[in-house]
């Protein structure tokens, strides 16, 4: 008798011991559950029916004591408790059924029904009681359980990225715990002025969106989103100016105006239409000088322009013995002492002559260039010319005399600079003019030396080849007076007809 009842305590410390495992089973799994995304539509009935204790667990018959004891209490118990005793009954019914299978396979020291709840299998990330609770509706056995992971999408820049895993209900989220296997979507969307610059961090990679992928770790893709900024390319003159975004996402090739992203890399073109130079950028804080094609980095909106100007042919030719040469005060033009430049309209030129020796420059013909100033500026260059200067011969003219009496010469042509000298630089060809002037009691009797011998005075003539000295040559005057006494004539004859 005795025997019997402490058989009987012990079956019902059992019972007790079995209880209490089960409630603390059902309070983990009313956690697991309640802090999961998981809807009730994915939960199997038989384990739904078990946790919430709606009815009894469509398992085995319970064949021992304790078991029947366990289903008796739970059918029995204040609807608070049966999810509680039902979760135990649960967890000795697991244990009977694997102690079954052990039977029935030869593994173990009891042998009986199939169990339809087996131990958690292997996978990724965190095992949870989640996938217990969610076991096939048939009650087949879960094979391998799925593990629980979480996704986040986070952010850098502005903009908003989100996670969807429809299979949990977890939708438009900046992290969800899903299971290993789901598929899995993440949305990235950049608030205004912003673009998306792609993925980083997890599975997500490149501009994709929405990236999606099936669950099999725990990991935060993060959307990169940088500021966008407005560059815009003109013209001023003739020619085209385009811009070039490196960065693909931008979408401008060969444009005049980008939304472009701070840290693009961006190039910009000038090409000057034929018969025009590109003179510059202005407007901009990155293009500066001629430099083309430009290329920077994006820093914020900008506006630039493309200068062009019409270029002209100056040319500098010469007439005699002498050189002239042209400078571009334009160094883009690159003229400096040259005989031809290609000149922009409105550039500065200068045009220099220079006459070899024993010549001088006497003028400029056929251009803009006028007068004997041997260093013609054009302030504003307005069309194609070319520009002569003329040079010619120079020879010295002396004046001479023998006798008393002065010559002086004078050159019609005021370059020479020669007004009654005695020694005129003359170009050949000029007009000589030589005047002898005799002293008082003398007489200019002929010129000799020079071009010229007539006894003329002035003696003009023009500047010959070659340099000459015309000598005035004079005389001393005496009066002889033929008187006559009588009745008769006397008359005098000077042989000199001079």
């Amino acid at each position: 008798m005795k025997h019997r009842q402490g058989k009987v305590t012990r079956k019902r410390n059992l019972v007790a011991a079995a209880s209490a495992v089960g409630a603390a089973l059902i309070a983990l799994v009313g956690f697991s559950w309640a802090s999961s995304s998981v809807p009730a539509s994915i939960v199997s009935a038989p384990a739904r029916t078990a946790v919430l204790g709606s009815a009894q667990p469509t398992t085995a018959s319970v064949t021992k004591p304790a078991e029947r004891k366990l289903a008796s209490s739970v059918a029995h118990a204040p609807a608070a408790h049966r999810a509680s005793d039902a979760a135990s009954h649960a967890t000795a019914r697991t244990s009977a059924n694997l102690r079954n299978r052990g039977r029935r396979t030869g593994s173990g020291p009891d042998r009986g029904t199939a169990s339809r709840v087996t131990p958690f299998g292997s996978g990724f990330g965190k095992p949870s009681l989640l996938a217990a609770v969610a076991a096939p509706a048939n009650g087949a056995p879960i094979a391998h359980a799925a593990s629980v992971v979480t996704i986040t999408a986070a952010v850098s820049g502005g903009g908003t990225a989100t996670v969807t895993d429809t299979r949990v209900n977890c939708t438009n989220k900046t992290s969800c715990s899903v299971f290993t296997g789901d598929s899995i979507s993440i949305k990235e969307t950049p608030t205004g002025g912003n673009r998306f610059n792609g993925w980083s961090g997890g599975t997500c990679s490149g501009t994709t969106n929405p990236c999606t992928f099936t669950a099999s770790k725990t990991e935060t893709d993060t959307a990169t989103f940088v500021s966008q900024a407005t560059v815009s390319v003109a013209a001023s003159g003739s020619g085209t100016v385009t811009l070039t975004d490196s960065n693909g996402l931008a979408g401008c090739t060969n444009v005049t105006t980008c939304l472009t992203g701070l840290g693009d890399s961006v190039t910009l073109t000038a090409t000057p239409s034929s018969g025009n130079r590109f003179t510059g950028w202005s407007g901009g804080s990155h293009c500066s000088g001629t430099t083309s094609p430009c290329t920077f980095t994006i820093t914020g909106a900008e506006s630039y322009t493309a200068n062009f100007a019409k270029t002209v042919t100056v040319a500098a030719a010469t007439s005699g013995s002498g050189t002239a040469t042209i400078t571009d005060s334009d160094s883009l033009a690159g003229c400096t002492n040259v005989t031809s430049c290609l000149a922009d309209v409105g550039d500065k030129i200068t045009i220099t002559a220079a006459a070899s020796s024993g010549n001088r420059f006497t003028g400029w013909s056929g251009g803009t260039c006028s007068g004997t100033a041997t260093s013609c500026v054009i302030n504003a260059l307005a069309a194609a010319e070319t520009d002569t200067a003329n040079f010619a011969k120079t020879i010295t003219i002396t004046a001479a005399t023998s006798g008393s009496g002065t010559a002086t010469i004078s050159d019609s042509d005021s370059l020479a600079g020669c007004t009654n000298v005695t020694s005129c630089l003359a170009d050949v060809g000029d007009k000589i003019t030589i005047t002898a002037t005799a002293s008082s009691g003398n007489r200019l009797k002929s010129w000799s030396g020079g071009s010229r011998t007539a006894v003329t005075n002035p003696c003009v003539f023009n500047a010959p080849a070659n340099a000459e000295t015309d000598t005035a040559n004079f005389a001393q005057t005496v009066t002889i007076t033929a008187a006559a006494s009588g009745n008769g004539t006397a008359t005098i004859t000077d042989a000199n007809t001079a």
